[in-house]
């Protein structure tokens, strides 16, 4: 049911977006862009380029984060990570995370994949 009530929600989103872009001018699709306003006519248009903006924004976050861990974003240019109150030194500190390749850090001790378990 509740993938019927999504179809549902996507389709309306569509054509919302479908209409705005016969109402929404260039010079008003320009104005969201800029965040300068979202004219009357441009909400679908805001709606859809915020939601790309946030996943641009999301994709490029992640490519700054050490790619062997997953569960937090690890600094790939830090010399070293520790596990959040334990005895290490740091510089950097770190929770929970998985290991989905290597472990530069040496933060999996026990060698189960899940570092800073403990």
């Amino acid at each position: 049911m509740a993938s019927a009530s999504r179809k549902i929600a996507e389709a309306r989103a569509a054509a919302a977006l479908a209409r705005d872009q016969r109402t929404c001018s260039a010079a008003e699709k320009a104005d969201v862009r800029t965040d300068a306003a979202t004219p009357l006519g441009c909400d679908a248009f805001a709606t859809e380029f915020a939601a790309q903006r946030a996943a641009e924004e999301a994709e490029a976050a992640a490519e700054q984060c050490d790619p062997n861990y997953t569960g937090a974003c690890l600094d790939p240019n830090s010399y070293d990570y520790d596990c959040a109150g334990g005895s290490g030194d740091g510089p950097d500190y770190t929770g929970t995370v998985e290991i989905v390749g290597g472990d530069p850090y040496d933060l999996d001790r026990d060698g189960d994949g899940i570092a800073c378990d403990a």
